[in-house]
This record gives C-alpha cells, sequence and structure tokens, in this order.
C-alpha cells in the first residue's frame, strides 16, 4: 500500500513539473492551460488508480479548446481602420467634384454691369470765372476695374482723351480763368460679358469728342470691330458699305438747299472729307446700343465753323 501511495506521488509531481515547464503565451491561455493541468492532475490519479493512461493524454489535449488565437482583436481594429480611410477617400472624391462645380457656378453666375467701370475723377459744380462768367461743369472720368493689358491700355487712352483735359481745367479754376471744357460723361450697354463704352466731352465752340471702347469681361480682352460684329448680324464688309450709303445720303439731306450758294465745287468738298476710306472703314468708332442696333461713329464735314464734327450714324 505505500509503495502504490508513493507511485500516485511521484507520478503527480511529474506531471505538474510537466504542466509549468510550458510557457503561456497570454493570461488567457494561462488560465486555460491551468484547468487543463488541473484536468489533467485528476485525470492522472483516476488513470493510476484504474489504469488507463490514455484518458489522461486525452483530457489534457482537450484542455487546448478555449485559447483564443491572438490577433483577432487587431484584424477587426484594421478592419475598422479600413472602413475610416475609405470614408475619407469617399469625402474627398464627392467634395472635389462639388468644389469644381461650386467654382463653375460662380463663373456662370457672374454679373456685368456698371459695378466693373469706376469714376476716377468725379466732380460737379457751377463755376465764376474772374470776369463773371458763370458756368455748370461735369467730370465723370471712368477707368474699367479689371486687372489685365488691354484693360489698363483702355484706362491710358482714356486719361490721354479725357483726364488730362480735366486736370488742366480744374487747375484753371483754381486761377480764375474761363472754362473752355465743359463736360466729360459717359455711356455703358453691356451685352453679357461684353462693355460698348462710349465717352464724350463737350468743349467750347459746341465740339464734342468721342471715344468708343468695346471690352469683353469674360475674355480679358478689347474686342475689335470684327470681334463685336459677331455678336450682330453685320459684317465689317457690310458695315463699310451701309456707313458710306447713309452719310451720303444724309449729306445730300443736310446741305440741299446750300448747293446753290456754295457752288458745285464747295458742295463736292462736303462729300470728299466724308466719304474717304480714312474715315469709313472697319476700325471706325463702333458700337452696339440696348436695343441691339449697331451704331457707328464718324467725322462729318460742315459748311461753317470747323471742317468736321463728329456724327452717330445707326446702321441696320
Amino acid at each position: 500500500m505505500k509503495k502504490k501511495c508513493l507511485c500516485l506521488l511521484l507520478l503527480t509531481a511529474a506531471l505538474v513539473l510537466a504542466g509549468c515547464g510550458t510557457a503561456p503565451q497570454n493570461t488567457v491561455q494561462n488560465a486555460a492551460q491551468s484547468t487543463a493541468q488541473g484536468s489533467a492532475g485528476q485525470a492522472a490519479v483516476n488513470a493510476a488508480e484504474n489504469g488507463t493512461k490514455q484518458e489522461s493524454g486525452q483530457a489534457a489535449s482537450s484542455g487546448q479548446v478555449d485559447t483564443i488565437t491572438p490577433g483577432t482583436k487587431n484584424l477587426t481594429g484594421g478592419t475598422a481602420a479600413g472602413s475610416t480611410a475609405a470614408a475619407n477617400t469617399t469625402g474627398q472624391s464627392t467634395g472635389s467634384p462639388a468644389d469644381s462645380s461650386a467654382a463653375g457656378t460662380a463663373a456662370a453666375s457672374a454679373v456685368y454691369d456698371d459695378n466693373l467701370i469706376e469714376n476716377v475723377i468725379e466732380e460737379d459744380g457751377t463755376y465764376k470765372d474772374d470776369v463773371g462768367n458763370e458756368m455748370d461743369y461735369t467730370y465723370h472720368v471712368p477707368h474699367l476695374v479689371v486687372d489685365t493689358a488691354d484693360a489698363e491700355a483702355v484706362n491710358a487712352d482714356i486719361d490721354s482723351a479725357f483726364g488730362k483735359n480735366v486736370k488742366d481745367s480744374m487747375s484753371d479754376m483754381k486761377k480764375g480763368y474761363s472754362l473752355w471744357y465743359f463736360n466729360v460723361e459717359w455711356k455703358s450697354y453691356w451685352h453679357g460679358s461684353t462693355l460698348c463704352l462710349v465717352v464724350s466731352s463737350n468743349e467750347e465752340g459746341d465740339f464734342t469728342d468721342y471715344r468708343v471702347y468695346n471690352y469683353d469681361f469674360a475674355a480679358g480682352k478689347k474686342l475689335t470691330n470684327t470681334e463685336l460684329l459677331q455678336q450682330t448680324d453685320l459684317d465689317t464688309d457690310t458695315l463699310v458699305s451701309k456707313t458710306y450709303a447713309i452719310a451720303k445720303a444724309q449729306l445730300k439731306k443736310d446741305y440741299a438747299d446750300l448747293k446753290a450758294m456754295l457752288g458745285r465745287k464747295e458742295y463736292q468738298k462736303l462729300f470728299d472729307r466724308t466719304l474717304t476710306d480714312k474715315n469709313i472703314n472697319k476700325d471706325m468708332m463702333t458700337y452696339v446700343d440696348d436695343s441691339g442696333t449697331v451704331n457707328v461713329i464718324i467725322q462729318y464735314a460742315s459748311a461753317a465753323g470747323a471742317d468736321w464734327y463728329y456724327k452717330v450714324f445707326q446702321v441696320k
């Protein structure tokens, strides 16, 4: 009996030492292995008593079933991170077309009006010179409010043709001199992004000076007459021929009563000074008014006073 108990104790000790020799991988495995080892020890005792060691091996093997595979949590975390990345990518992809669409909408909804024109000189009032002459003056000198080379060229030309005379006149008023330059005004005609800007001034002797500027704000450039007329039913050749015919008819009407008094030679000079290629050509001052009608401004011969003055004709 003492020998049987001693054998059982030795067998149990051997099994315990064998179990402790296995290093646990994590807490869950330790718990499972401890349970399995405890079961194995009990099974070993039973097996020793019953003489069956095979059942002990099966009990120890069954203890590994509850072990959790390391890395399961990481795989789940990886899936979550992947989902987040996918969501961010989707958000960016959705955002880019939206941004492009917004930019396109902003461009399409651009407003073209007189806010794109500013008066760099704006002076109005009544002036009395040193000798008691009283006169009204109005100086509105415009500039295009856009930063392009063509717009700068337009503004420079306006300053040269009108701005300089205005500054001289304002200086004359401080000195008490009589005014010879009374008025600078402008009129705008908008056709989508295209501006037809007509600037005029009134001077001593009832002379009116003109400049016409056709500018496309969307294209950022000054338009030639050929480009402007593409928005109408006319081309430059038709414009020139019609202007010639209209001006000739107007000369006949205006000076019919003076033909006998002027004589044939002087009468013909009126036509010769007006109906020239230098005066009527594809580059003459041309604009389109609010009604869509093409207008031209040419030098029109005068029978008295100045040799000519500017006259506006509608060309239909």
